[in-house]
């Protein structure tokens, strides 16, 4: 993968972020649902995260992405080492502050 970002992350990040996936209590087989069929998430080797329901393989790719769930022992950071988004959006599509 490119180190810029433009298709997905540098592999070293990639692969710190699936690890943190496959560690994760949020961590979930796919719901047998036609939209996971559809993508291909059909068995255990594709999990999902229970918070958003993103495929972690493919979510942990993209530079955009972030983790939903909060690190139990840094405080403000997601489990990806990231900074919590504070920024909500309303359904207008507007970032409005989280309360």
């Amino acid at each position: 993968m490119p180190a810029n970002g433009k298709f997905g992350v540098v592999d070293a990040t990639y692969a710190k972020r699936f690890e943190t996936c496959l560690a994760c209590p949020n961590l979930a087989s796919p719901p047998s649902t036609a939209i996971y069929k559809v993508i291909g998430a059909v068995d255990d080797s594709e999990n999902v995260c229970r918070l958003c329901g993103c495929v972690v393989s493919r979510k942990a790719k993209l530079p955009h992405e972030a983790c939903p769930d909060a690190d139990p022992e840094l405080p403000g950071m997601n489990r990806w080492g990231q900074p919590m988004r504070t920024a909500a959006r309303t359904q207008s599509g507007d970032a409005s502050e989280a309360a």
